[in-house]
């Protein structure tokens, strides 16, 4: 919940404009096509703080969100006691709202 979602983006998109030739995930090692990676990343990323923050500034709760945005929380949410969790990113989402 401490995740600054909007500035995530924003060091997305500092990354892509250098072109980096390679790109390695922590989870799937060296990523191929480097750059259009990054880009889907930050795009998705953008698109998902914008349907959320629609919902937001409709009064939405965080939990509906979730559901409305994600389908729900995997089971690996509860098994982390939501440390991991898309409500997370909701919550990181709405922290820092742009009115």
């Amino acid at each position: 919940p401490r995740e600054d979602v909007r500035a995530s983006v924003a060091a997305l998109r500092r990354a892509i404009a250098l072109r980096p030739a390679r790109y390695f995930d922590a989870h799937r090692g060296l990523v191929p096509n480097a750059v259009a990676q990054l880009t889907a990343k930050a795009d998705w990323t953008e698109e998902t703080v914008g349907r959320i923050d629609e919902l937001i500034s409709r009064g939405w709760g965080d939990r509906a969100i979730v559901k409305a945005v994600f389908g729900g929380e995997p089971r690996m949410s509860y098994l982390t006691f939501f440390d991991y969790s898309r409500r997370n990113f909701v919550v990181g989402v709405r922290a820092t709202v742009i009115s």
